[in-house]
């Protein structure tokens, strides 16, 4: 059956069971965040009330429009809050993260006082997400963030859980940026905020042991894992001590196509540049990404780049996702072609966007 919104709209305005079950429902959800929403304006309620069944349908395209609505329609700071708070949280769903987090940094800039939860949680997820696309320093500020909610106050012990587990998140995440003495601090402290056994904070340390070279270590907490980890953990682990890991070990590839990327650029450059300069930038940029995976096809993944012209040169930033191997050819395959692409500079990088983090 399909959502009719405008009908839910008329059948709310009676204030009937139906709209006062959501009502409940939402409120369980969200807490003192939906439910203080727009006191005074009941046609208000009633929209974001609808709205939100749309977005709990994931009908993201019709809902988001109708929250952006409501978030203009907003008088107070407390409002403001929170529709940056569903605004956002829509953003989250649909996996934009660059509109996700300008609406809850709004969210939580603002001086409004939410439940803990609705303060802490996307930060947390923030970081889940810019983890999943390899947006590592972005994914540490975000963690750290989160860790900022228990500072400074005695801490329960299910707080000091999620602390610990949070301190293993960004050990994971060091780990993946090969700053491996970061990553054993962390994954140490980890263990001091929570001592109980932990299947996925192990699962980091054997990784990290791997990397280190101490076989039987690694085997050693292996062996004690749950059979769904084993299964997972011990071909990379296997993989890094014989030094054929693509990401954490540096494995030359074969070399002999890669004059044809340059080959390719050169047939379509006066096209590109084109596109580039007439606004239509995606185009070009579709054209190089599948270049690149043509070219890096080892990396079983999609490749990202991203444009930025520079007066005559134009500047193809190639995102690397950290992987040591691709890192080394990239390098191979830029040297390699410079001097066959004047006007062109591609350069390979860790991640598009950088923020701030301690690196110690």
């Amino acid at each position: 059956m399909i959502f009719d919104h405008d009908a839910t709209i008329t059948e709310f305005t009676k204030n009937n069971q139906n709209y006062k079950e959501w009502r409940k429902i939402h409120t369980k959800a969200f807490g003192r965040l939906f439910a203080y929403a727009f006191q005074g304006n009941e046609t208000a309620q009633i929209h974001l009330t609808a709205t939100l069944i749309s977005v709990s349908d994931r009908r993201f395209a019709f809902a988001l429009p109708k929250l952006e609505q409501l978030l203009d329609m907003a008088a107070t700071p407390a409002d403001i809050a929170v529709m940056h708070y569903f605004v956002g949280l829509c953003h989250e769903m649909m996996e934009h993260l660059d509109e996700m987090t300008e609406h809850y940094e709004a969210l939580l800039a603002s001086s409004e006082i939410f439940e803990y939860p609705i303060a802490f949680h996307p930060y947390y997820r923030t970081a889940k997400l810019s983890q999943k696309h390899s947006e590592c320093s972005k994914a540490i500020y975000f963690y750290t963030r989160a860790l900022d909610f228990y500072s400074h106050r005695e801490l329960t012990r299910d707080e000091q859980e999620t602390v610990g587990r949070l301190l293993y998140e960004i050990a994971t995440v060091r780990l993946y940026m090969h700053e491996y003495d970061a990553a054993d601090r962390l994954l140490q402290l980890s263990r001091q905020y929570s001592a109980k056994a932990d299947s996925q904070r192990d699962y980091v340390t054997a990784t990290l042991l791997a990397v280190q070279g101490k076989q039987e270590a690694a085997y050693a907490l292996i062996e004690n894992l749950p059979a769904f980890y084993q299964g997972y953990l011990r071909p990379q682990v296997e993989a890094i001590l014989t030094g054929t890991d693509l990401h954490y070990c540096q494995i030359t590839q074969k070399r002999s196509h890669y004059p044809k990327f340059a080959d390719k650029i050169l047939a379509e450059q006066d096209h590109l540049r084109e596109l580039i300069a007439t606004g239509q930038g995606e185009e070009a940029k579709t054209f190089l990404c599948n270049l690149l995976m043509q070219t890096f096809q080892f990396a079983g993944r999609v490749l990202e780049c991203r444009i930025e012209p520079r007066g005559e040169t134009i500047v193809v930033n190639c995102h690397n996702y950290r992987i040591k191997t691709l890192m080394a050819e990239h390098q191979a395959l830029f040297d390699l072609i410079k001097d066959r692409l004047p006007g062109w500079e591609f350069r390979s990088v860790c991640e598009f966007e950088h923020y701030p983090i301690d690196t110690h």
